[in-house]
């Protein structure tokens, strides 16, 4: 995580925003925002992030361990805003709690927002359930669950396919929108709405993402802007500040331990969440944390380096996984 004063975030233009935006408060980009980053207590690490790109051994592994017993033997969950850095200072894990709430002065109902297009899209769109080859979903249940399910919506790269004789996607970027968005007009119809509801919470998301690493934000919108001019991915395009080509959404699904080793090694994923539930909370075994996420908490982590579970929970929860 680059260090928050170091780098001057331009302010927008009236011209600059999409319809579906919200106005953004003038200052919060390039001066509130570091000021508040900077408040945030951190914990340092022994090794760097490359090290742990490297050599994934430095942390304990959890994957094969119930996450239930983990989760007892962590000890007490996080409930404040808190920061875990590698000895370089580069950001592995930043928990902000409220961060919803930050750019807007707590002036904007957010929650309800994000409640709002979630309790749509599962009722024009029943969540599917995730392929039976996913281990990260291996107990769930659709006959005991019947409402609850994983969505992939995103724009899916294939690599390696180059110079295959037969190429999944036979076009010069070798991407294509996930079947969850493409597999039926009401689907599609359903997603589409889903994104416009979600317009300024992904804007909120992305302001406080180049807040914390304009450099990885840079790259990431330097990434999407260009894949929108060459890709289907311009019908997802809801803001202007928009970096992340994907999102999971797990509706009321559990998920076990485990590590996404697909995602960019050195990358950020954002999650958030909502509904009315008990338990929940995030955790990284690994690192000996767990958080207490809840609606209106935004959590920035390397999905590909950390192992991760959310504990047990009673009644709805459904978590938003921005990814790239």
């Amino acid at each position: 995580m680059s260090t928050p004063t170091a780098t001057r975030i331009t302010e927008r233009s009236a011209a600059s925003y999409l319809p579906l935006e919200w106005r953004e408060i003038r200052r919060f980009s390039p001066r509130l925002l570091p000021k508040i980053l900077n408040s945030i207590s951190g914990v340092s690490m022994s090794f760097s992030l490359s090290d742990l790109i490297n050599d994934p051994t430095l942390l304990p592994t959890f994957i094969d361990h119930d996450p239930a017993t983990a989760y007892r033997e962590m000890g007490q969950a996080v409930n404040e805003s808190m920061i875990i850095k590698d000895k370089e200072g580069l950001g592995l894990v930043v928990f902000l709690k409220k961060g919803l709430q930050w750019p807007w002065g707590h002036t904007r109902e957010v929650n309800r927002v994000v409640s709002n297009a979630v309790t749509t899209l599962v009722s024009r769109y029943s969540p599917p359930p995730p392929p039976r080859t996913d281990l990260r979903h291996k107990e769930f249940n659709k006959d005991v669950e019947s409402n609850c399910g994983v969505y992939h919506f995103a724009l899916w790269v294939a690599t390696g396919q180059g110079n295959a004789a037969n190429p999944k996607h036979p076009t010069s970027h070798q991407a294509i929108l996930s079947r969850d968005i493409l597999s039926a007009a009401y689907k599609t119809d359903a997603v589409l709405q889903f994104y416009r509801s979600l317009a300024p919470i992904i804007q909120t998301i992305d302001i406080l993402f180049e807040g914390l690493d304009p450099t990885s934000y840079s790259r990431y919108r330097a990434n999407w802007n260009y894949l929108v001019g060459i890709t289907p991915l311009k019908l997802l395009e809801v803001s202007q500040r928009q970096c992340f080509l994907g999102m999971a959404v797990l509706h009321g699904a559990k998920v076990g331990i485990h590590k996404d080793k697909g995602d960019v090694k050195d990358g950020w994923v954002a999650m958030i969440c909502c509904g009315e539930f008990e338990g929940g909370d995030l955790c990284m075994p690994g690192l000996g944390l767990k958080l207490q996420h809840r609606p209106e908490d935004v959590v920035f982590f390397r999905l590909s380096l950390l192992e991760q579970f959310v504990s047990d929970f009673d009644r709805s929860r459904t978590s938003r996984v921005l990814l790239t």
